[in-house]
């Protein structure tokens, strides 16, 4: 690619006319223009067909009655009757396979199924840290466990 004194010099060599710096530097500002406008199209293109929905966070608190969160595709989070499972099209595709009474996450970063008399059904066996928190992906679908934004265990079909 050609720098700025040797571009104006290749068209003062091929436009003999006085004005050629004038019409080299305003060709080179249209190019420069011209290069942002498509970046800025690119990007916008991008985003409109990125149709991925956000995570949603299984937040620190004790979930005691049924919950779904539904996602993209036909995907969903759902706890029912002491059951945690992903759904894809209305068809599970990975569960706790347990009947508890309440679904916990844990401020040591453990996400817990408990039964009626507070015995651990299930766990996510994530139970090392404060900073570990649950996050339902629903595009895949997945429930992603995550210490300080990296993935440290996930569980999907």
């Amino acid at each position: 690619m050609l720098g700025g004194d040797h571009f104006s010099e290749a068209f003062k060599r091929h436009i003999p006319h006085p004005a050629g710096d004038k019409i080299a530097i305003s060709i080179m500002v249209l190019i420069v223009f011209s290069m942002l406008v498509i970046a800025i199209v690119v990007v916008a293109v991008k985003k409109a067909t990125d149709k991925s929905i956000p995570s949603t966070e299984i937040a620190r608190k004790t979930y005691d009655q049924p919950f779904t969160i539904n996602g993209k595709n036909q995907t969903a989070l759902k706890f029912e009757n002491g059951n945690l499972a992903l759904l894809k099209n209305n068809n599970i595709v990975w569960q706790t396979n347990t009947n508890g009474s309440k679904l916990v996450m844990q401020d040591d970063g453990n996400l817990v199924i408990y039964s009626s008399d507070n015995n651990a059904l299930w766990s996510s066996g994530t139970g090392h840290s404060t900073q570990v928190k649950a996050w339902f992906n629903p595009n895949i679908p997945s429930i992603e466990i995550k210490r300080k934004g990296s993935v440290i265990k996930t569980f999907k079909a």
